[in-house]
């Protein structure tokens, strides 16, 4: 998959109300002329990225729908 951007950003945020669960929320954040089809195609090869479903066994990971700005 070749895709054009500007830019990704990226935010990670460590949830600590639970002592029991290691919680991570994340953010990302596509730049440029990148219409929403695509972005989706992409926010999808990351939801089933190796390293994530590694990580999703030890932890929790959400993704926070609301992009932001840098």
């Amino acid at each position: 998959m070749n895709v054009s951007y500007d830019g990704v950003a990226v935010k990670v945020e460590l949830d600590r109300s639970d002592d029991a669960k290691t919680v991570f929320k994340y953010q990302i954040d596509i730049k440029g002329s990148i219409d929403e089809e695509t972005k989706g195609i992409v926010f999808r090869k990351v939801m089933n990225c190796p390293v994530k479903k590694r990580c999703r066994s030890s932890w929790n990971l959400f993704r926070k729908a609301a992009s932001f700005d840098q």
